[in-house]
């Protein structure tokens, strides 16, 4: 089988998941832009591609698959980190880290921050180092920033202009939606509701959303407070009237 995406880091997500519905297939991957993902799967090069822009090709099915916005993570004695949130062109002459498996990431930082010095990594490791020690600000992004530690001197902050925020697809070629539609059904498992979309909409129209978890780090604006509430929420097990059985 073989997956193409848009990113590096799209190909890390996507492979557990891959590889926990199809055990026994050997998998090949590859990062390019959009146009030649879909040119590829198209052409059967590829059989799945994760894209950040949504086809609008007749022989492409294609499904949502999760959202991501840009972050800086940065000192915190550093004159933006006082900004609750910040602009791309806030960034303007700046020297900022990044790395090299942001793929298309890369074209929209050079497109939108004038005189940018982008300092592109190769090597995670070595540039998780640079972060611990050098002053540099460095890309994050809503996805990443949980796999990473931040120094205890440095602050992540969002930046919210329209190009720091990407939703990425899921795409296959129609014909071949039924050998892949228990991946799709995948995605659409979960509880619907709380996805990235939604959850700007907490923070632009300042929404109090209660949850029995820290919701901190789902979005970069939300602030998690502990309440001293007697509440309880009842949990329970739903099953089939006609149940199997070993359901008892």
């Amino acid at each position: 089988m073989s997956l193409g995406a848009c990113t590096t880091f799209a190909i890390k997500w996507f492979l557990p998941i891959l590889q926990k519905h199809y055990p026994t297939i050997s998998i090949t991957s590859h990062a390019e832009n959009d146009g030649q993902l879909i040119a590829n799967v198209l052409n059967d090069t590829y059989n799945l591609a994760i894209v950040h822009s949504q086809p609008n090709n007749p022989e492409l099915y294609s499904q949502h698959y999760r959202d991501e916005q840009i972050l800086l993570t940065l000192l915190k004695n550093d004159p933006l980190a006082k900004k609750d949130h910040l602009s791309f062109k806030d960034l303007t002459g700046r020297s900022i880290l990044v790395h090299e498996g942001a793929n298309f990431w890369l074209d929209i930082f050079k497109k939108n921050i004038p005189k940018l010095n982008l300092l592109v990594q190769t090597n995670m490791p070595s540039l998780d180092k640079i972060v611990h020690d050098s002053p540099i600000p460095v890309f994050n992004s809503s996805l990443e920033i949980k796999k990473h530690d931040i120094p205890e001197n440095k602050i992540t902050i969002p930046i919210v202009d329209k190009d720091s925020f990407a939703s990425y697809y899921v795409i296959c070629k129609q014909k071949d939606f039924k050998k892949f539609k228990a991946l799709f059904e995948f995605f659409t498992s979960d509880v619907p509701g709380l996805n990235m979309n939604v959850l700007n909409q907490y923070t632009t129209n300042n929404w109090l959303l209660c949850s029995a978890e820290d919701w901190q780090t789902a979005h970069p604006l939300l602030q998690a407070k502990t309440v001293n509430w007697t509440c309880s929420v009842p949990f329970g097990i739903v099953y089939s009237k006609n149940r199997a059985p070993v359901v008892k």
